[in-house]
């Protein structure tokens, strides 16, 4: 066979087979993006209900239809200043994050200009006697009234050392009558709450978009099933 012939065969073979596999990898991976959670929810308050959505120390909240990311969403703010503190204490909110193999907290929130404010963090807490875990969001909290995400990784399976490498910490300490491990947190969460700090009076924050989901590529598997992941002939060669 002629060399220009053959080596022209070759590439094309070399193509053909790098799009096989290409297809077959994106085949095979993409269910995983869209992997489903038992526990999986969100909220975006486009109804103009609060669902079960309340605020803490003092915080009152409403529901806009509009101005939200987009449409409604759901608005925090206090006669004192202090944090504005929202959250919910209802499932599928609360209960057993363990069994719902929830892997990924997320908020989107809108800070107006001239709040002066601080911090952001995620709280999650089994039952009033706790102080729960806290995760501190080091994102830029840009007070400019634009929407920004916000999240928080979680795990059904960390340690609690694994928790704390991830970003989350607790006030409580191992012995104390409140003191309780990441894990038996999340399998009897009683409140998940947001709190945004150092707000003045009367000035209100928007929270809009908040979910509870397995996150990205986050399949551990712990549902005893393949999560639609399986074998791809090729792949490994």
């Amino acid at each position: 066979m002629d060399s220009k012939i053959e080596g022209s065969l070759k590439t094309r073979f070399a193509a053909v087979s790098f799009l096989t596999v290409f297809v077959s990898f994106f085949v095979v991976v993409t269910p995983g993006i869209a992997q489903y959670c038992p526990g999986a929810t969100d909220e975006g308050w486009d109804s103009g209900d609060l669902n079960l959505w309340i605020g803490f120390f003092s915080t009152n909240v409403s529901s806009p239809l509009t101005g939200g990311n987009p449409s409604g969403y759901l608005e925090g703010e206090k006669t004192s200043a202090g944090p504005v503190i929202v959250g919910n204490q209802s499932p599928p909110w609360s209960g057993d994050w363990v069994a719902g193999e929830i892997r990924k907290i997320s908020m989107d929130i809108n800070i107006p200009g001239g709040t002066g404010t601080t911090s952001l963090n995620f709280r999650i807490r089994r039952g009033a006697s706790s102080n729960g875990w806290y995760y501190d969001s080091f994102e830029s909290l840009t007070d400019d009234g634009q929407w920004r995400t916000f999240s928080a990784p979680i795990s059904p399976t960390w340690s609690d050392a694994q928790a704390i490498a991830a970003g989350w910490w607790t006030p409580d300490t191992i012995g104390s009558p409140n003191y309780y491990t990441f894990v038996e947190t999340l399998s009897v969460m009683d409140a998940l709450t947001f709190s945004v700090s150092t707000v003045p009076a009367d000035h209100p924050i928007g929270f809009d978009n908040a979910s509870i989901s397995c996150g990205l590529f986050a399949d551990g598997f712990e549902s005893g099933n393949t999560g639609a992941w399986r074998y791809a002939e090729g792949l490994s060669s």
